[in-house]
Parts: C-alpha cells; sequence; structure tokens
C-alpha cells in the first residue's frame, strides 16, 4: 500500500477515535452532571497519561526490532518479548492505580456514584475501576504490527465499525443509570476487546513468513538529483538497547505531554479562567490538525526501517514529506483566517468567537510543530531518544517564563505568542543546537522554500 492511501485509513481511523472520545465526554457530561464529568476528566487524565506514555515509548523499539528481524522465528521472538515487557508495565500501573484508589476512598462507599459520595471517593472508584484498560497493553503490538505490514485498512475497517457500535452502547448503558465507574469499566473493556481483534488481524497476516521487502518507489525520490551524503546519525543498531531506548521515549512522552499541558494551567493561574477557557478552545482546533501529520508520521517510519538505509541515506524521502508538511501547515494557516471566527462559533458558541487571534497565533505553530514530526521521524529511525527529551526541555525553557509573563498582561494571546515561539525553538531551532540533527535541520529549513528559489541558490 503506497505512503499516502495508508496515511488515509490512519487518519480516518483516527479522527473517528478522536471524535468518540468527544461524544463520550459530552455523554457523560449530560447523563452524570458536572460532578460526574469532571471525576471522568481526571481519571481519563490520568490513565491516558500511563497508557499513552507506556505506548509511546514502546512503539518505535517495537517497530524497528520487529520489521528488522527478518525470519520468523526471530519476529515472533521479538513480539514475545515485548509483550511480556507490556504486561509488566501494565501490572505495576494496575498496581499503583489500586494503591491510589485505596488510599482516596473509602472501599465500603464505592458501589456507584451518588450524592453521598465524597469526591475523593468517587475518584478513587473511577481510578479502581480504569485497572481494566490497562489489559490492552499487551496487545498493543497488533496494530503495530498491522502498521508495519502496510494493513492499515485492516485498522480502519475494524477500529471504525467496532468504535460507532462500542459508543451506541455506551449510549444504552447511560441512559439506563449505569454507574459512573460501571461506564468507565465499559469504556476499558471496549479498548481491550478492539486489541484482542486488531492482534487477531495481524496474526492472520503474518502467517506466512518474514515481511518482504518495501518497494523503492513507496516514498518517492523527492526529486533531488543525488543523494545527500551521510553526515549526521547512523542506524540504531548499536546505538543502544531497545529498551534503554523505550524508557528514554517514555520520558520524551511525558515532557511533551507536559509542554502542551503546562500553558492552560499558567493562563488559568495568572490570568482567569475565562482566559483559559478561550486558549483551550482554540488549542483543541489545532490538535486536530496534528492528526494529519502524525498520520503520514506513523505510516512512513514501518516503511522506512523496511528499506533497511541509514536516515541520511533517507534525506531526499524526509525532504519529500517536509514538503507536504509545508503545504498542509500553510494550507491549514490559510483556512483559519478565512473561516476561524466562523468555526470557533460553529463549535462552541458565539462567546467563543473572540479567541479568533488565538486561534490564529496557534494555526502559525503548525508548520514548526509539523516540522518537528519531520525531525521525530529520524531520530526514531536512527534511535537516539535522548533527542526527543532535548528538544523538549529547550521548548520548556522558552515556553515557561514568556508564558507566565505575557499571560499576565495579554492573557490568552499572551499563552498563545509564547506556545508558538517555544514551538519554534523546540520544533526547529533546537535542530541546530546538536550536530547530530543539523542535516535534517536542513531539510526542514528547505521544505519552506520553494524549488525554484533552491535551484537559483545553487
Amino acid at each position: 500500500m503506497s505512503l499516502m492511501r495508508q496515511s488515509a485509513f490512519l487518519f480516518a481511523d483516527r479522527l473517528v477515535f478522536a471524535a468518540s472520545i468527544f461524544l463520550t465526554g459530552v455523554l457523560i457530561a449530560r447523563c452524570y452532571g458536572t460532578e460526574g464529568f469532571g471525576l471522568y476528566v481526571v481519571a481519563s487524565a490520568v490513565l491516558q497519561t500511563l497508557v499513552g506514555t507506556i505506548a509511546s515509548a514502546t512503539e518505535v523499539p517495537f517497530s524497528r526490532s520487529w520489521l528488522s528481524a527478518g525470519a520468523p522465528a526471530a519476529m515472533a521472538r521479538v513480539h514475545r518479548d515485548f509483550v511480556r515487557a507490556l504486561a509488566m508495565a501494565g501490572f505495576l500501573a494496575a498496581v499503583c492505580l489500586a494503591v491510589a484508589g485505596w488510599l482516596l476512598g473509602e472501599p465500603d462507599r464505592l458501589a456507584g456514584l451518588s450524592g453521598a459520595m465524597s469526591a475523593p471517593a468517587g475518584l478513587a472508584a473511577m481510578l479502581l475501576a480504569g485497572i481494566v484498560s490497562l489489559a490492552q497493553l499487551p496487545l498493543m503490538p497488533g496494530e503495530w504490527r498491522l502498521r508495519g505490514l502496510g494493513a492499515a485498512a485492516s485498522i480502519a475497517r475494524t477500529r471504525v465499525p467496532f468504535i460507532l457500535a462500542g459508543f451506541a452502547v455506551k449510549l444504552l448503558a447511560a441512559i439506563n443509570g449505569l454507574p459512573l465507574w460501571g461506564l468507565f469499566v465499559l469504556i476499558g473493556l471496549e479498548s481491550v476487546v478492539l486489541g484482542a481483534l486488531l492482534t487477531r488481524s495481524a496474526d492472520r497476516l503474518s502467517v506466512g513468513g518474514a515481511l518482504p521487502a518495501a518497494p523503492a518507489t513507496e516514498i518517492e525520490n523527492a526529486g533531488l538529483e543525488s543523494r545527500e551524503p551521510s553526515i549526521g546519525l547512523s542506524p540504531a543498531a548499536g546505538h543502544t538497547s531497545r529498551f534503554q531506548e523505550a524508557f528514554r521515549l517514555g520520558l520524551a512522552s511525558l515532557v511533551v505531554v507536559a509542554f502542551f499541558r503546562l500553558n492552560p494551567l499558567i493562563v488559568a493561574a495568572v490570568s482567569s479562567v475565562e482566559e483559559a477557557a478561550r486558549y483551550g478552545s482554540a488549542m483543541a482546533l489545532i490538535l486536530a490538525f496534528d492528526l494529519v501529520t502524525s498520520s503520514i508520521t506513523s505510516a512512513a517510519f514501518p516503511q522506512l526501517v523496511r528499506r533497511r538505509m541509514t536516515p541520511d541515506e533517507c534525506l531526499p524521502e524526509f525532504q519529500r514529506l517536509g514538503r507536504v508538511y509545508a503545504l498542509l501547515s500553510l494550507g491549514y494557516i490559510a483556512f483559519v483566517a478565512l473561516f476561524g471566527q466562523a468555526l470557533l462559533g460553529a463549535v462552541y458558541g458565539k462567546a467563543f468567537e473572540s479567541s479568533y487571534p488565538v486561534l490564529l497565533i496557534l494555526a502559525c505553530a503548525t508548520p514548526f510543530t509539523s516540522s518537528a514530526a519531520l525531525r521525530g521521524l529520524y531520530i526514531n529511525l536512527a534511535g537516539r531518544s535522548e533527542l526527543h527529551l532535548a528538544n523538549g526541555l529547550i521548548g520548556f525553557a522558552v515556553l515557561a517564563p514568556l508564558s507566565v509573563v505575557w499571560s499576565a498582561s495579554h492573557g490568552a494571546t499572551g499563552a498563545a505568542l509564547a506556545m508558538a515561539l517555544a514551538c519554534a525553538a523546540s520544533g526547529v531551532a533546537a535542530s541546530f543546537v546538536f550536530p547530530s540533527t543539523r542535516a535534517i535541520g536542513l531539510v526542514q529549513i528547505r521544505s519552506f522554500i520553494p524549488r525554484a528559489l533552491q535551484h537559483r541558490s545553487a
């Protein structure tokens, strides 16, 4: 399957998944009230941080190891090792949630969410119920194997109807008075069953031997006359063990999550809750754009690994992807400039149309975030996950002081300016701080320069 077609299936899959999460939140807010929605938001944030960090830490080293194994027996061994590691991580996370739940609430009052239950006890019930969802962790390699097999269509065809059916079940359960902790169990079971279905699909497609080599035409040449010299990173093999890489990727994932969640907290603390709401409404629409670049990146990584080339040998392909990202981000800025205010009013209501300047500023950060996704693909291919952490810390160092000062004086608009500058520093400028990423940094810059101008300067 071609890169663009694979990306399209992944994007459709993620779009439906994101819509399901949004609609589930609306359902809970309407059926369980403000208190129930607050408990759901807090408990979901805890679980998503745990599951997301473990998954982000494991996906890249698994995909590289599995795709590079070659022989079916070696691939099975890699799969088995990672399933065991994910099961252990899930068990440790479950223990942490269980301890937190027992410390927060009284066990004899965790039968349901009612007015008599205190907020800590309600949160304890949600955390204990959320333990069910951790069983999905050992099943995650099923989806990763499907991506490696170029079977994004199988992922979408399995997940999309399953999510639609699952939402219908949650709707009926909520309408019929299922306690909130019970609905949370239902959400966890949904993710586990889906993981099992994707694992079964991967098992069927994997029967018959090792992966075929990826054709060189799957990611077309960027139009450069010759490959750039290999001057940067070398392949991941030999640099670090896959579990060391997983640990570093986990730390980097935590930094990235904190990076994007810090700004609303700063705005609320130094400005007002209303300004934080303006910032949050704009940021939600910006994160929707990231679904596009993340889908392309997820599809590209297995194909590049299967070609068994060094990161620098793939620089022409990175150049081509960079141009695609540049066009997408510039197109999104134009869309926001023309329709952003109307979109805010349609989604959130007339009161949020004043968030338009915030949305426009954050849209101007998308060239940097999409370019950072390109560099992230390069770093993942080389197995240098410590660079993700370093780039994230650079972004933090820029964001925190600027946001505190500018949010106090300009509210959400100041926070958006701080975020845009932090994304530029972390996503592009940081590429030139470390010698290992200067080659991809040049590709990032060239992606935004028309080919005609590049040929003239040459």
